[in-house]
């Protein structure tokens, strides 16, 4: 009895308990915020996403059949440590009471805002959102909506997520806006011409740019927006043994893809009057491949619909920047560590992995962090690329 009980009285000694809060801001996340008592909080877990910012999360507290309702669906919860450092934002999405005393909240990051924002239109009438073209040529003159399409020249992929933001977030939602914070990508990305009517959120929008641009995005705990490039200095190391309690490697051929199936948007062509439809309208389609991945590892294709690509330019822009990541098998790992006092921010930048003797074993970027927020905090990472069929 005494040689199980030992190593966790250590564990206890060298991480010692840390207050956490958990705050209540009502309906608005700059409220007054409300401390929910510890003694309360049967349990709470977040995510911090490399694309997206703060991510989904939940929340178990204790309330009585009466007091079921004093957290209403779209009220706001924050999570800080005892140094009023916040680490997590987020909006109540479903409120799950379960008899007799037991209140289950599933939360949102404020990016989810963004699934509520739809650039664009189909109508014409001054009343109804027009169709939004953003580009630097104007390709496409004989687009049937081209007469009342609103165009707004861009010059660069920062400045078409700043005049985004600038045109359909700011004060249609709780984001923060800050254009410092937009950074242009490592390397150039040519924006053609981009069309949208509305039939994509912006998240999607902004989840096609930045893999093309190879950045992170989101909105972190502060409710700030970020389309940061990529850093290759690691911001944190983890040893086997010393911070971590279980590592899990994979690899394998799940997110291999070497050939690309994309289907854009329609375009209209030079107007006849010779009745072949086919002549005039058509979708742009694109088919592409990676030989050397095609030879090594077999044919392995995806279908992708992204419905404001209509260029050979864009498209081929988004191929390249997709065969960058998935046209190799990748390594992912599964972390977790011993209690934590700073929080690993997966848009920070990547992370190293040692063995025992220090030896780095990789070094990755983390696409997504599950805090486990006890009293010590402890963290699981996944290193690797996220599912490109959920893009």
């Amino acid at each position: 009895m005494v040689g199980i009980f030992h190593r966790p009285l250590l564990f206890e000694l060298a991480f010692p308990m840390s207050s956490r809060r958990i705050l209540h801001h009502g309906p608005h996340p700059q409220g007054t915020p409300v401390l929910l008592s510890d003694r309360t909080v049967a349990g709470c877990w977040f995510e911090w996403h490399r694309q997206g910012g703060c991510g989904p999360g939940e929340l178990i507290v204790q309330r009585q059949f009466a007091e079921r309702q004093a957290i209403e669906i779209g009220d706001w919860i924050s999570c800080e440590t005892e140094d009023h450092s916040r680490w997590y934002l987020g909006r109540v999405e479903e409120c799950h009471f379960q008899w007799p005393d037991l209140l289950r909240l599933r939360l949102a990051g404020m990016g989810i805002e963004l699934n509520e924002l739809f650039p664009g239109g189909f109508h014409p009438s001054p009343e109804a959102e027009r169709p939004h073209r953003y580009g630097a040529t104007d390709l496409f003159v004989h687009d049937p909506d081209r007469l009342w399409e609103r165009a707004f020249p861009v010059t660069s992929l920062q400045g078409l997520v700043r005049q985004l933001f600038e045109r359909h977030v700011v004060g249609q939602s709780h984001i923060t806006y800050d254009p410092a914070r937009i950074e242009a990508p490592e390397h150039p990305v040519s924006i053609d011409s981009l069309k949208f009517r509305g039939e994509e959120s912006l998240r999607a929008i902004l989840k096609d740019l930045a893999l093309r641009a190879q950045t992170h995005w989101g909105v972190d705990a502060a409710g700030v927006f970020f389309f940061s490039r990529r850093t290759s200095a690691p911001q944190a190391s983890f040893r086997i043994g010393r911070d971590l309690t279980s590592v899990e490697e994979s690899r394998d051929r799940e997110l291999l893809f070497n050939r690309l199936l994309l289907t854009g948007d329609y375009i209209y062509d030079a107007r006849d009057h010779s009745g072949q439809v086919a002549r005039r309208v058509y979708r742009w389609r694109g088919n592409y491949f990676e030989p050397a991945s095609s030879q090594q590892h077999g044919n392995r294709r995806l279908r992708l619909w992204v419905p404001w690509i209509r260029t050979q330019s864009d498209s081929l822009a988004f191929a390249r920047s997709f065969f960058r990541t998935y046209a190799v098998p990748t390594y992912r790992y599964t972390v977790e560590t011993v209690p934590q006092s700073t929080p690993i921010f997966p848009w920070l930048g990547p992370v190293s992995l040692e063995d025992a003797t220090g030896a780095i074993l990789a070094t990755g970027t983390v696409e997504k962090v599950r805090v486990l927020f006890d009293h010590a905090p402890r963290f699981r990472l996944e290193i690797g690329p996220e599912d490109p069929r959920e893009l």
